[in-house]
């Protein structure tokens, strides 16, 4: 196509030749351009789904901190408490032998 174009445009003299140039840069850099905002928008979409999996991960990570947080003080409470019961034993038993 690009043969035929030069050919018509030699027949409409310098400054024809010297318009259809610049069509055929214009042309080659819109699609140039094209190429770009394609490339950079599948670029985008692979960002936004690392982004969507990372928020969904983080989600999840939470969940299980907060569900061993309330594991390791539910822990800690009961032995906090068998310390206390234990104690309280020890003190008894001197106190009866003392």
């Amino acid at each position: 196509m690009e043969s035929e174009f030069v050919k018509y445009i030699s027949t409409l003299g310098v400054g024809g030749i010297i318009a259809g140039f610049m069509f055929l840069i214009y042309r080659q850099d819109h699609l140039r351009v094209v190429e770009i905002l394609q490339r950079s928008m599948q670029r985008e979409d692979s960002l936004l789904q690392v982004m969507q999996r990372t928020a969904i991960a983080n989600e999840a990570l939470t969940q299980t901190m907060t569900a061993m947080m309330s594991q390791t003080q539910s822990v800690a409470m009961q032995q906090s408490n068998d310390m206390r019961v234990l104690l309280e034993r020890l003190l008894d038993e001197r106190s009866g032998h003392g």
